[in-house]
């Protein structure tokens, strides 16, 4: 069994939090990241990230803390190309991002309307708006 070593950054005050960021890593080989589904969270804005942090200041904040975010977003739409550039320019080279996969590409019920609008014009629908996958869409 690989010994695991649990550490917590220093750096944060996790007094009156329900949540601990820890780093874990294997004493073979590997490394799990851990991270939250979302830097945006409601939650964290209210209780973690410090008082008056204006929203653009955020992800850099959360990347001094985090090795990794989940980009939820992706699921329900594919981001402009411009904001995840400034995504990667306000984290460290080292930092991931766990892109979520379109839920289209996952065989999810998507509407048409959340799809780039080359798709949205090759996509056939079904009475309720909701994309059918065809091989021209995959």
């Amino acid at each position: 069994m690989n010994s695991l070593q649990w550490k917590k950054p220093s750096d944060i005050d996790v007094t009156g939090l329900c949540f601990v960021p820890l780093q874990f890593r294997c004493s073979v080989s590997g490394r799990i990241l851990v991270g939250t589904a979302s830097w945006s969270d409601p939650g964290f804005v209210e209780r973690w990230y410090p008082k008056k942090l204006p929203a653009a200041d955020r992800l850099p904040w959360y990347a001094q803390h985090f090795d990794l975010v989940e980009v939820n977003s992706t699921f329900y739409s594919v981001p402009d190309p411009r904001m995840v550039e400034r995504w990667c320019a306000a984290t460290p080279d080292d930092f991931k991002f766990d892109v979520k996969l379109h839920q289209l590409s996952s065989f999810h019920s998507t509407p048409a309307k959340l799809l780039p609008p080359d798709l949205q014009s090759r996509a056939v629908t079904d009475a309720k708006g909701k994309v059918k996958t065809t091989p021209d869409i995959q």
